[in-house]
């Protein structure tokens, strides 16, 4: 299909733009925007209200995103999952957008710098990552 073949190119080229111009300009604003709508909106209140935590596990430097939703903790692999019930409908199912508003908190608080760093040792990644998938 052409239209979810450009579905899933989207939130790329917005962040490449975004690395491109080298800060969120009030253009790349209305483009996340128009293409999310309240995802975008929700994104940028999960970054200011510091929902959004970036896990490094020592000694193997795996690195996990974690955003603090309202109903629980999403796990992130990158920008390509979500546990959240959004992704699953609008994202996998529905095929609406290529982005739940964790996905794209991620990827402004990773271009803003602005995020709580958490480092564990990889013992307690088991652990953590069953907390995290506990709705999945």
């Amino acid at each position: 299909m052409l239209r979810s073949k450009k579905l899933y190119i989207y939130l790329p080229e917005l962040k490449k733009k975004l690395y491109k111009v080298g800060r969120l300009t009030s253009s790349l604003r209305s483009s996340f925007f128009q293409r999310y709508g309240s995802r975008f909106q929700k994104a940028v209140e999960a970054v200011s209200e510091g929902n959004v935590y970036k896990y490094i596990f020592k000694p193997s430097g795996r690195v996990v995103w974690v955003v603090v939703g309202r109903e629980r903790d999403y796990l992130l692999t990158s920008e390509s999952f979500c546990g959240c019930p959004d992704f699953y409908l609008n994202v996998i199912v529905r095929k609406r957008v290529d982005a739940c508003y964790h996905i794209l908190a991620k990827v402004l608080a990773e271009f803003l710098g602005v995020y709580n760093l958490v480092e564990a040792d990889d013992e307690s990644y088991s652990s953590l990552r069953e907390e995290w998938n506990h709705v999945i």
